[in-house]
């Protein structure tokens, strides 16, 4: 094996051992732009999640302010009860005790917003009463209504809330006789009712263009 014939191999070896390199470095690089678009693409999802997230705390918030002018929490005054309601329709709702007779969602027929009623309608067999959040409606403190499906404008999307109202039994916590009375139940759960609002949300990411109108109470 003479010189020229080594050189040859050598510079065979050092040429392979070259193109192994540039493959290598391709594959990296292809490896490098593919993961670095699927992060692009995941940088998108993640802005429309945090972005439906802010809605629907949003829209807790505002469901919850709706339901506080409604229960004249806050601001004070802003709901107050009809004159119309006398002792005969509250005894009515007591039912002499029968707790299967009883009706504490009839109050909220008797609450005045801006000088609007509910016509709820419930009975003793009335689980829960639903209201959809509006702050399209026009009045002052009343963004509640009972039907359609309204949606409300949030940055460049649009959000719906809903709020369920459930009668549940609320036990007394003191022991004197009075507090395991049925007129204690019943008070209790009418606080229940007044106090323990179960809010669940619905955020609806849309552009402005695709923006659903809210429907009318």
């Amino acid at each position: 094996m003479n010189r020229r014939t080594v050189e040859r191999g050598e510079r065979g070896l050092v040429m392979m051992g070259l193109l192994s390199m540039i493959l290598v470095l391709t594959v990296l690089a292809a490896l490098v732009l593919s993961l670095s678009g699927k992060e692009t693409a995941l940088s998108g999802v993640r802005l429309a999640g945090t972005e439906s997230l802010y809605a629907a705390e949003g829209g807790a918030y505002g469901g919850r302010a709706a339901l506080m002018a409604f229960m004249n929490a806050y601001p004070v005054g802003s709901t107050a009860v009809d004159p119309s309601l006398g002792a005969a329709t509250a005894a009515t709702w007591y039912a002499g005790g029968n707790n299967a007779s009883q009706n504490p969602f009839g109050v909220l027929d008797y609450l005045v917003t801006d000088g609007q009623r509910f016509s709820l309608g419930s009975t003793s067999g009335t689980p829960s009463e639903t209201f959809k959040v509006n702050w399209g409606r026009p009045y002052t403190h009343l963004k509640l209504q009972t039907t359609g499906t309204p949606t409300n404008p949030m940055g460049a999307g649009t959000y719906a809330a809903t709020l369920v109202s459930l009668w549940l039994f609320s036990n007394c916590s003191c022991l004197r006789p009075i507090c395991r009375s049925s007129a204690c139940r019943f008070f209790s759960r009418l606080s229940v009712l007044m106090t323990r609002f179960r809010a669940s949300w619905i955020s609806l990411r849309s552009s402005p263009n695709a923006r659903v109108s809210g429907a009318g109470a």
